[in-house]
């Protein structure tokens, strides 16, 4: 189950990073009542972001009633990070490092520190 790693508060903004169980990140802006994007569509929201958004929608683990969008990083040439996997995947991981689905070499991972600074940009674009 993928678990919070970070939230923090940016230009009045309340942005979530989310461990993903198989290694990679996902980051997520609350987007207040009010705002142009409220229950729109992620398709529907001009934003430049890591891969384009991904996500809306009215829920974001036990946060409900509101509206959130959000990106992930598990795109071509996205590594996985394996110290946020679950042990399940850790020991597939182990057991067959060579798979380019699960490859933790050469590829760009994402971190805590990365994705914050994406949100910032996609929220100073709000």
């Amino acid at each position: 189950m993928e678990y919070l790693e970070k939230q923090f508060k940016y230009k009045g903004y309340r942005a979530f990073i989310l461990a993903m169980p198989i290694g990679h990140r996902c980051g997520y802006v609350e987007l207040p009542k009010n705002h142009k994007y409220f229950r729109l569509d992620y398709d529907a929201i001009d934003v430049d972001c890591h891969g384009g958004l991904t996500y809306s929608d009215s829920h974001l683990q036990d946060i409900k009633d509101s509206w959130f969008i959000g990106f992930d990083c598990i795109h071509l040439g996205d590594g996985k990070d394996i110290n946020i996997m679950d042990d399940k995947n850790k020991d597939f991981c182990k057991q067959y490092p060579k798979l380019e689905y699960h490859s933790l070499g050469g590829e760009i991972i994402w971190t805590t520190e990365m994705v914050e600074e994406e949100l910032k940009q996609l929220i100073e674009q709000l």
